[in-house]
């Protein structure tokens, strides 16, 4: 390998380094919009309950108010079905699929991006390397031009 080889070697070590760098930062923002939505997953899910919970709350204040009428009774047990039933864990199950979903995402990121760190650090030892073989054709250089002079030199006298 020849010195502008090992120069040009480098170059193209550093460049990938950068767009390694570039990807790195790409994936970080990714994760962070990523976790942004998780946390408000989290927080229509809570709201979500919460909105539930009242929901039944009333649906049992109008059951001790009347009393159990037919017609009250039929709605609370049609109103409770919803409330509980398919309707609801319909719900909670999407948003539950929705954030095993970002979260698998995330992790995928994550594994990217110490995928990524792992080939730049490749990429370093690489350059390192061939830094090396700079250093030694250099001295080797150096070596034939000393020689070169100290037989000039002796073909002088």
């Amino acid at each position: 390998m020849t010195k502008s080889e090992a120069y040009s070697s480098i170059n193209s070590c550093q460049r990938q380094i950068h767009e390694c760098n570039e990807e790195i930062y790409i994936k970080t923002k990714q994760i962070e919009e990523l976790l942004e939505l998780e946390r408000s997953l989290q927080n229509a899910e809570k709201k979500f309950d919460e909105e539930q919970q009242e929901r039944k709350h009333s649906l049992y204040k109008l059951v001790d108010v009347h009393r159990q009428p037919k017609m009250i009774s039929k709605y609370v047990s049609d109103m409770t079905g919803i409330f509980s039933g398919k309707e609801y864990k319909s719900a909670t199950s999407g948003l539950a699929k929705v954030k095993t979903s970002t979260r698998r995402k995330i992790q995928e990121l994550q594994q990217a991006i110490v995928d990524l760190k792992r080939r730049i650090s490749n990429l370093e030892n690489q350059i390192s390397s061939l830094q090396s073989t700079i250093r030694s054709i250099e001295v080797e250089e150096e070596r034939r031009c000393r020689e070169q002079k100290l037989n000039s030199v002796g073909r002088i006298y």
